[in-house]
């Protein structure tokens, strides 16, 4: 409790830094107007998941310290890629703004021993899922490297199409959990000032 206490200046100057790179990178994508030969998006949200990881790795939850390495590695595969680069950008942008949200559920509960079960269950299930996913990638990014004239951009489209679905699933449930685990949290503190005043 004291250790969490003790790094809340540190941990909320680097949540709204990363909350402001996100906010960033959100107001630059356009569909219409594509940036084929610049990935300054892709350093953005490099830079955001450092921030996420360095966050994590203070909190005392080893779901979000793994998380966030894992969606950093990710992110330094693609930036390898030699092609499709601009074709990953949702869904990344979709995996640091997950890892965000773990992060921020964490620093925000009391005690991270008191987490409910949900949230600790969709924590491990987005580690083991960002695993298969890294995997798959690190497939893609070979296959994109090696026959760079021979990939078909609709094909891995369609892949990275089915992956940002997984991440949507995922995504949905996270947000969920962590708006009643806010509410839940107000629960308490209203309970126990209530009572101290009786």
């Amino acid at each position: 409790m004291l250790k969490m206490t003790r790094h809340t200046v540190l941990l909320k100057s680097l949540v709204n830094s990363a909350k402001v790179i996100a906010i960033k990178i959100s107001r630059r994508r356009s569909p219409r107007h594509r940036r084929p030969l610049s990935n300054n998006w892709l350093d953005n949200l490099v830079d955001a998941a450092t921030v996420v990881r360095t966050t994590a790795v203070i909190l005392p939850f080893p779901y979000a310290k793994g998380a966030a390495e894992t969606v950093l590695q990710i992110l330094q595969t693609i930036q390898k890629a030699r092609k499709n680069v601009d074709d990953f950008e949702g869904l990344l942008i979709k995996l640091v703004y997950v890892i965000s949200t773990v992060r921020d559920a964490v620093c925000e509960w009391p005690s991270v021993r008191d987490l409910p079960r949900e949230f600790v269950h969709y924590c491990v299930r987005f580690q083991e899922e960002l695993l298969d996913l890294q995997k798959e990638i690190n497939g893609i990014v070979r296959y994109i490297n090696r026959w760079t004239r021979l990939s078909k951009s609709t094909e891995i489209g369609d892949t990275i199409a089915r992956y940002e679905k997984r991440i949507d699933n995922i995504a949905f449930n996270f947000i969920s959990t962590a708006l009643w685990c806010r509410a839940a949290k107000l629960g308490r503190t209203a309970s126990s000032s209530l009572a101290s005043n009786l």
